[in-house]
């Protein structure tokens, strides 16, 4: 995570995305929440979806919009709350063509003074229904640019397909798998109806004409 110097009594906030934290705009003071919190619908500018679309190796971000609120809560902690909605264009794993994808990811975490946490906080188990470890407070500042990049980077299918494009492989491989039989038709098959393969001729040698 990147500091921020202190230059006086309010720390400076980024005012554009650098390098490795496309969102690094989309951070807030801890002494401005304090009171009342906020509750905020923030939109990603043009430049901040070209850094994400770089960062993650896109195609494209299209869109990218997250709603979320900071609560105060006691010990100089905040609860932040919300989701990130986006919409990207990645490249099809097996054909190269575009692929477009809509991600849709909650979020829910607390920051804490980065003295309040312990050492071990991040040392649990893996448990995919669980609250994410607490983040901290760095010079007086909550980073929200980098859990909404976060959660967008883990919603995102690490495996892009076209649809279709597992077919249009095997057909270039050498042909569509044989479809399977179907229940019916092998009945109807067993029992001499429609589509009945026809009684084989049993082959041997031929009988002898009968002597006058």
């Amino acid at each position: 995570m990147n500091k921020h110097r202190r230059t006086d009594r309010k720390p400076a906030l980024p005012q554009a995305p650098q390098e490795g934290a496309p969102l690094a705009a989309w951070a807030y003071r801890a002494e401005d929440l304090h009171e009342s919190g906020l509750a905020l619908e923030r939109t990603a500018s043009p430049h901040e979806r070209e850094a994400i679309t770089s960062a993650l190796d896109l195609v494209d971000c299209r869109q990218l919009s997250s709603r979320f609120t900071i609560q105060p809560l006691a010990g100089g902690r905040f609860r932040l709350e919300g989701d990130v909605g986006a919409s990207v264009t990645q490249t099809c794993g097996i054909t190269l063509e575009p692929v477009e994808e809509e991600v849709a990811e909650p979020f829910a975490l607390e920051f804490w003074p980065a003295a309040s946490i312990p050492e071990d906080a991040r040392e649990t188990e893996i448990d995919p229904f669980a609250e994410d470890a607490p983040e901290p407070i760095v010079d007086g500042v909550l980073d929200v640019g980098r859990i909404v990049f976060e959660h967008l980077a883990q919603g995102i299918n690490p495996f892009p397909r076209k649809a279709g494009a597992e077919l249009e492989r095997r057909q270039a491989d050498g042909g569509a798998a044989p479809l399977e039989e179907s229940p019916f038709a092998a009945l109807a098959r067993l029992k001499g109806g429609p589509g009945a393969a026809p009684p084989q001729v049993q082959r041997g040698k031929p009988r002898s004409k009968p002597k006058k």
